[in-house]
């Protein structure tokens, strides 16, 4: 008999209405990050708990493909906490500045009008934007929070050639994840001999070309605990510039909003502790 003949275009089409709610934590990225981040984690840690039993080879298998799909959501999770990030950073200064800040970021009709229906400004500017390179990482957030009509001074990672900033092994880590990222969303985790060369360079050791990553549950959750701490490092870096800039833009004109207000509002999103022109606020 006939397999059945599947309406193929109404099935797909209908996969956008299998929708659930976000999670209370999507409302400040940090904590989306670590949600989403320790449900990957959980994933793999579940299914390697659940399947002791059964055939050795095919397990690994398995689990092989399924510590490469954790590896990219993790660092995937990572540039959403980016973009979250840098979105709020927009709505807290739009309005409160007339410099060119905003084009650091990639804005066209086509662009805007795809993102129209985003609840903020910044959602709607930063959404559309890729967040997986660590130079233009820098360079929008540079930008974005430069003192106002003043050039960028703040960088989020060292730039390269900055090899005594004691974070400089932060940006070395972030990039070879980014590289390996693009191995696994993009060629299913073959690492082709031209980012065997990349790597090479990036991690300053000898890297095979036309190989399949192979990663341990090890290496996963150095990844894991890495990008928990770099998350965490970058919140709270990038709060406290924003909170500067923000001091700056009201000491030359202390009638735009009250630092007790903005103070709260900054330490609730970021869940950090907040200092703004003499005013504090603390998470709760």
């Amino acid at each position: 008999m006939p397999a059945p003949k599947l309406d193929f275009h109404r099935l797909i089409s209908q996969i956008p209405e299998h929708l659930g709610d976000m999670p209370t934590e999507s409302a400040r990225p940090i904590e989306h990050f670590r949600f989403d981040a320790s449900g990957y984690w959980n994933l793999l840690r579940y299914f390697e708990r659940k399947t002791t039993d059964g055939y050795p080879a095919p397990r690994e298998r398995h689990v092989l493909r399924l510590r490469s799909m954790v590896v990219l959501g993790l660092v995937e999770t990572f540039e959403r906490f980016v973009k979250e990030t840098a979105a709020i950073c927009v709505d807290q200064l739009a309005g409160r500045v007339l410099d060119d800040r905003f084009a650091a970021l990639s804005i066209n009709s086509r662009s805007i009008v795809a993102h129209f229906e985003e609840r903020t400004l910044g959602k709607a500017l930063c959404e559309a934007d890729i967040w997986l390179n660590t130079g233009e990482i820098n360079a929008r957030f540079g930008r974005l929070l430069s003192d106002p009509f003043k050039s960028p001074s703040f960088k989020l990672f060292p730039e390269p050639d900055q090899k005594k900033d004691p974070d400089q092994w932060r940006r070395v880590a972030i990039d070879i994840l980014w590289q390996l990222r693009h191995s696994i969303a993009h060629n299913s985790g073959v690492i082709t001999r031209s980012d065997a060369a990349k790597l090479r360079l990036l991690r300053r050791g000898a890297v095979d070309g036309h190989k399949v990553l192979q990663l341990t549950s090890g290496d996963v959750w150095y990844v894991k605990l890495f990008l928990d701490d770099l998350a965490s490092w970058a919140n709270a870096r990038i709060a406290a510039r924003l909170a500067e800039v923000l001091a700056t833009i009201h000491a030359d004109d202390n009638t735009l909003f009250a630092p007790s207000g903005v103070a709260d509002s900054l330490a609730q999103v970021f869940r950090e502790t907040i200092t703004l022109a003499g005013a504090s606020g603390t998470p709760r």
